[in-house]
């Protein structure tokens, strides 16, 4: 007998099926659907459509109209997660969309 782990991919590739932000929003809405989380941290425009700012939600049908990949925010996707985060005891498992630099 070998004892050699067997490897077990932690990842997924997602099929290309339209641009990056549509890409982000289907699969957050499963794994909305599929219970994976319970609540998205997402970026979307606000009713003035002059800006963005930052949800966090579990409807699926206002995830579809997000927009995950905006193209400027004015407050930084961190700073929202600290404000949500600061005083922990939440059991909430939330997915949260950020740019790389915030």
């Amino acid at each position: 007998m070998s004892d050699r782990k067997t490897y077990v991919p932690r990842a997924a590739r997602l099929p290309n099926t339209g641009d990056a932000s549509s890409i982000l929003v289907q699969f957050l809405t499963k794994g909305l659907a599929k219970k994976v989380f319970d609540a998205v941290l997402v970026p979307m425009m606000v009713p003035s459509k002059d800006e963005y700012a930052h949800i966090l939600t579990r409807d699926m049908e206002l995830l579809q109209v997000s927009c995950p990949l905006p193209p400027i925010m004015t407050v930084s996707g961190g700073d929202v997660l600290k404000s949500l985060t600061r005083r922990g005891g939440s059991d909430l498992r939330t997915a949260v969309v950020m740019r790389p630099c915030e």
